[in-house]
């Protein structure tokens, strides 16, 4: 959004589709906003008239009875039918996001923060892991409530486009918004100018669990599609059977870090632990080649990342991508550091006896080139 309103060409993906589908919402020309809620009204009279039979396995039964999961799954047919080319429909499979308009994507994130609001009950301190109930235990909810609650989202979320957007002009630079990667979506070798990235940090958050209701609109269902979802994320906490093979390319501070880790006393430090972290930087340096490889020579990299802890064992992924990058080609320009606001590591009771610890973001430039120049 940001490089839209400069005006800049960009290009951004995620592997995670919720979250495509909350930046497409976020990037609606300010000229539609007085359409969103005439649309939307739309919408819940298409939704109240639908005829349909919730699939058994829809994976909105997670939480909620089938007539409760079928107020949402209608008010997807709704969208689908009004917005969506009749080839894109979809109720039995994930949605496609890639090739859904902004508009679309806006009223599907209104969706996503319904069940949010549905699902408190479900939601603990630790907002990334919402709870699975058993089958008697799942949430019965009105339609007339849910479909006040999805103007109202609508409503709210078209009034913030509109104040944010004041004064602009109107969007006109090309972006593209995309499930998927820079190999996927066929990026050229040394074609960007400026990659700005925040892989998620090594603190074991499953940011597909943690986006589970998001997908379960999106029609991911547990055990397949969004399990295949989960197992391709950085930082998941599946494992492989087997470590991934370690390389002297991930830097004497990676190394040494894995090391101490695999010889700790603690329990599964050497088995579990072990392969999570390793399976974590794995993915972390191929990432990072793949940046190396679209950015034109002399093109810029910023990138946030968080260090954190395992037991007493400083993790320090500043230091750590830094010499990754280093050994790929890339120059550290310069880093600032900020003292986190929040740290997801001091929620879990255990880390007490270690005592509270302050987490640090870093924002690292690094530029691709044998010379230094101003970033």
């Amino acid at each position: 959004m940001a490089a839209l309103e400069l005006g800049y060409e960009s290009i951004g993906f995620d592997l995670n589709p919720a979250m495509v589908v909350a930046a497409k919402a976020r990037s609606i020309n300010p000229r539609d906003c007085n359409s969103l809620s005439p649309l939307a009204a739309d919408i819940i009279e298409k939704a109240g008239k639908e005829k349909f039979d919730i699939q058994f396995d829809d994976p909105l039964t997670t939480w909620l009875y089938p007539q409760g999961a079928g107020i949402f799954r209608r008010i997807d047919i709704a969208i689908q039918k009004l917005l969506l080319p009749i080839e894109q429909h979809s109720i039995d499979g994930e949605r496609g996001v890639n090739c859904m308009s902004d508009i679309a994507a806006f009223f599907y994130t209104a969706m996503f923060r319904v069940l949010r609001d549905v699902l408190k009950p479900f939601i603990p301190s630790n907002p990334t892991w919402t709870k699975r109930p058993n089958l008697n235990n799942r949430l019965s909810i009105e339609e007339q409530s849910v479909f006040a609650l999805y103007i109202k989202q609508v409503n709210e979320m078209a009034s913030v486009l509109q104040f944010e957007s004041w004064g602009l002009t109107a969007l006109s630079a090309k972006t593209t918004i995309a499930t998927g990667t820079s190999e996927a979506l066929a990026v050229d070798d040394s074609s960007i100018d400026m990659v700005v990235t925040s892989p998620p940090y090594c603190t074991r958050i499953d940011y597909a669990v943690a986006t589970m209701p998001e997908l379960a609109i999106l029609g991911y269902r547990p055990k397949d599609s969004f399990q295949d979802l989960r197992r391709k994320m950085i930082g998941t906490s599946t494992v492989p059977v087997a470590a991934p093979t370690i390389m002297r390319e991930w830097g004497e501070e990676c190394l040494t870090f894995l090391e101490r880790l695999r010889l700790h006393d603690s329990k599964a430090s050497s088995t579990y632990y072990y392969k999570s972290h390793a399976q974590y930087y794995a993915s972390i340096y191929n990432s990072l080649k793949e940046i190396a490889r679209v950015m034109k020579d002399g093109g810029k990299c910023v990138l946030v990342v968080q260090d954190s802890y395992y037991k007493e064992i400083h993790n320090n992924l500043p230091l750590i991508t830094a010499e990754m990058f280093s050994s790929i080609g890339l120059k550290k320009i310069t880093s600032l550091d900020f003292p986190a606001k929040a740290r997801m590591g001091n929620k879990h009771p255990s880390t007490k006896k270690y005592g509270l610890r302050r987490a640090t973001e870093s924002v690292i430039c690094l530029q691709k080139s044998a010379y230094n120049c101003p970033l």
